[in-house]
């Protein structure tokens, strides 16, 4: 496995070398990421990433004194496209998303 890896990187790296390039022109990356979605670290899917004022914190459900839909209100975040950058995005907080806060 490790041996396969390796020589994907050096057919990589010499195709760079030789002046190779892929053909992204046909890639849409905002037809297929979500318009709303919630961030879990790797490995901890029963935590979420919330933001509370101006700081993001990773939290459990136990770990809150809320209810369920206003946890998972907070939870949830949206791109902002750039227009004038291709293909660059801003993440957001879905709650401020109508509100326009800087993004």
């Amino acid at each position: 496995f490790k041996r396969s890896q390796y020589d994907n990187m050096i057919i990589a790296l010499e195709r760079k070398a030789k002046g190779f390039r892929l053909d992204t022109t046909m890639i849409k990356p905002r037809m297929s990421i979500p318009k709303e979605f919630m961030l879990s670290p790797m490995g901890h899917p029963e935590k979420f990433v919330r933001p509370v004022g101006m700081s993001l914190f990773v939290q459990n459900r136990g770990d809150v004194k809320a209810d369920f839909y206003d946890f998972f209100k907070e939870a949830k975040f949206s791109l902002w496209w750039l227009p004038e950058v291709n293909n660059m995005c801003r993440i957001r907080p879905q709650t401020t998303a109508g509100v326009g806060q800087d993004g």
